[in-house]
């Protein structure tokens, strides 16, 4: 049984609210170092055996915190790797107002859903056939991560469901997947230590 947890990047200095995607000197802000280490500590007594990250910096510099805890040396994957995207240094408020977000455009060279649905499959099966019975973390980023989603809970990679999903992953949120093998759909947990407490009663 292999068990991955996905963990999204901690939040970006990003002041000027534009969507970076893979937009070179992206960080992360005071508060994304904090969530980072917070992350470090939830999983700093898991039985890890390996840290991936995408290339990005905000992603390597959260997992270099959780590689610390455990001894480990960070890996970075390209399966792992922030959406390519032409709408790269758009203003994030007019990219929430184009129907496909950041797949409205099929521009050659630029991905699609399916291709980022597809190695995101790629790297779990590479990850099943390398670290059978064990865990590891991936640190990578939200459409990486949702596709997990999609893949976990058998839901169609259309539009219409994705305009229709509840939540999106969080900032320093936890999704973990696990499979009993390559080729059969891991079980999901979502978790967002960061989250709103609900209210007492």
């Amino acid at each position: 049984m292999t068990v991955i947890h996905f963990v999204r990047h901690g939040e970006v200095h990003n002041p000027e609210r534009v969507l970076y995607v893979r937009q070179p000197g992206r960080y992360l802000s005071e508060r994304g170092h904090q969530q980072a280490r917070s992350v470090a500590e939830i999983l700093k007594f898991r039985p890890i055996v390996a840290v991936f990250s995408s290339p990005m910096p905000r992603a390597v510099q959260t997992a270099d915190y959780i590689a610390y805890v455990h001894g480990l040396t960070l890996q970075t994957s390209e399966w792992l790797h922030e959406v390519n995207s032409p709408f790269q240094g758009w203003p994030q408020e007019i990219l929430a107002r184009l129907p496909g977000g950041l797949y409205s455009d099929e521009i050659e060279g630029y991905e699609q859903w399916p291709d980022v649905y597809g190695r995101t499959q790629q790297f779990c099966r590479d990850a099943c056939a390398k670290f059978p019975d064990a865990e590891i973390v991936a640190v990578t980023h939200g459409d990486v991560i949702l596709s997990a989603h999609f893949w976990a809970r058998a839901q169609a990679l259309t539009p219409e469901n994705r305009r229709a999903i509840p939540y999106y992953p969080s900032v320093a949120s936890i999704t973990t997947l696990t499979f009993t093998d390559a080729e059969t759909r891991p079980k999901m947990r979502y978790d967002d230590p960061f989250a709103p407490a609900p209210p007492a009663d």
